[in-house]
């Protein structure tokens, strides 16, 4: 799913779903620092552990 990269005071980093994950929308990409990779039928709750793919890594 779409998500923007944050700081927690926790460990470091959080994941925030962008709210509107539609494939229809495109707009959400231009905000997104990346996905969150999750495999399918599998429960995500706050605090996981989630594998995330940075857009910045591939545009290096």
């Amino acid at each position: 799913i779409r998500v923007t990269l944050g700081r927690n005071a926790e460990d470091g980093l959080s994941l925030k779903p962008l709210d509107n994950q539609s494939s229809g929308v495109g707009a959400s990409l231009s905000v997104a620092d990346g996905l969150a990779i999750i495999p399918p039928h599998t429960a995500v709750a706050e605090g996981d552990k989630l594998r995330y793919l940075s857009f910045a890594e591939l545009t290096n």
